[in-house]
């Protein structure tokens, strides 16, 4: 019997996964610890940075930037940086 999908995804991908949801978390609470309006300008910066570091990483592995079966720190650069332009935005409307 083959497994679903989506716990064949999470099984591939579970580092990766947990990399981002651990990134984003340290990030919100270093953002709320600063208070006041300031905290999504600094979630905005602390997720760019973050996907800097992350392609920065996958540079140095040389991963490839597309047909691996799984995420690459590409994608977690990608999303990282997705995550701050949105923050960003909301900061700034």
């Amino acid at each position: 019997m083959t497994e679903p999908p989506f716990e064949a995804f999470l099984r591939i991908n579970r580092a990766s996964l947990i990399r981002v949801a651990m990134f984003a978390g340290v990030t919100l609470l270093v953002s709320l610890a600063t208070g006041g309006d300031q905290a999504l300008p600094i979630m905005s910066f602390l997720f760019w940075i973050g996907a800097m570091v992350s392609a920065a990483t996958a540079t140095m592995r040389r991963e490839s930037l597309h047909g691996a079966p799984r995420l690459t720190r590409w994608d977690e650069s990608l999303f990282l940086l997705l995550l701050g332009l949105l923050t960003g935005f909301v900061a700034r409307a």
